[in-house]
């Protein structure tokens, strides 16, 4: 943790990482099948191509029960097959959020590691929203 707001403790960025039992191109196609993204993912919804330069629908939802989405667009800025995949998202210099997922391979299969880097003025909103989403998946 860095930094303080209000007597309070900042992250900076948020971090997590887990080990599959699956090849890197089995997980990176589900990876970048967006379009099956609420068969695992119970708040999260994408709609689009991943490739460099890409706008694909986001479409979020603040808990499992609600059905109503909240959309807007992100931009694709990585995308190397079967290693990286990232997009950017929010509004520059105020809030900006970007979110990557990293694959390696090992013996068992695949470590993936999910980051959220978030800039701008309210990066702390930023990461604060993405840490209390993560708790309730």
């Amino acid at each position: 943790m860095n930094g303080r707001h209000k007597g309070e403790h900042l992250l900076t960025e948020l971090k997590t990482s887990i080990r599959l039992k699956a090849p890197p191109l089995q997980v990176w196609a589900v990876l970048t099948a967006f379009s099956d993204y609420t068969r695992w993912h119970a708040l999260l919804n994408l709609d689009g191509t991943a490739a460099v330069g890409s706008e694909i629908v986001y479409s979020l939802r603040r808990t499992a029960e609600r059905s109503h989405y909240i959309n807007t667009e992100v931009l694709i800025i990585e995308c190397e097959e079967p290693k990286k995949l990232a997009w950017r998202i929010g509004l520059p210099k105020l809030i900006v959020m970007e979110e990557s997922f990293k694959l390696e391979a090992d013996d068992s299969g695949t470590i993936l590691q999910h980051e959220i880097k978030p800039s701008g003025v309210l990066s702390w909103l930023a990461v604060r929203l993405a840490g209390h989403r993560l708790w309730k998946i």
